[in-house]
């Protein structure tokens, strides 16, 4: 769990909603258990990758941005878990399908918690795919509260940059 303190002005529940959400959807999908190694405050940390999947976040409360991004060989591996065959069958284009199915999962599950606490409805985009080898994604919503959530599988890291806004703020 990310404290609140962690958290800094972003809210925690909902942090903790997308960390919950990652772990349970990448384990239950996979079969592999995922650590979370740390949190770290988004103005200080970098989080580049191979793969990455943008989610938007709107609601009446605020807007924000989810990020789940992959090296290319732990998206490679965990897909091959998922689908039950050799990492070297695996191609790019299913590489790309199962980090953008994932982070529908994960955007789903986060959608659902999110209902269950909140009488103010969230609306979650379908996930848009970024490929390209060690990018970085960067939005006009790092100016806001933000946390970079990272995680180990299969002894990779992987991560999820979690923005919100509030309206007013």
């Amino acid at each position: 769990m990310v404290s609140a303190q962690q958290a800094s002005t972003l809210d925690a529940e909902l942090v903790n909603i997308f960390l919950h959400s990652t772990m349970t959807v990448v384990e239950t999908t996979t079969g592999e258990p995922v650590e979370l190694i740390q949190a770290i405050p988004l103005q200080q940390g970098r989080s580049p990758g191979d793969l990455s999947a943008i989610i938007q976040i709107v609601s009446e409360k605020g807007e924000g941005i989810v990020i789940l991004t992959f090296p290319i060989v732990l998206a490679r591996n965990l897909s091959a878990k998922m689908m039950g065959v050799k990492p070297h069958t695996v191609t790019p284009e299913i590489r790309t399908d199962f980090v953008s199915e994932i982070a529908n999962m994960i955007a789903g599950f986060a959608k659902q918690s999110l209902g269950s606490k909140s009488t103010k409805p969230y609306r979650l985009t379908l996930p848009v795919i970024v490929i390209g080898a060690s990018h970085e994604v960067s939005s006009r919503l790092w100016t806001s509260p933000g946390l970079i959530l990272e995680f180990r599988a299969m002894g990779q890291e992987f991560s999820v940059q979690v923005s919100f806004t509030e309206q007013g703020n």
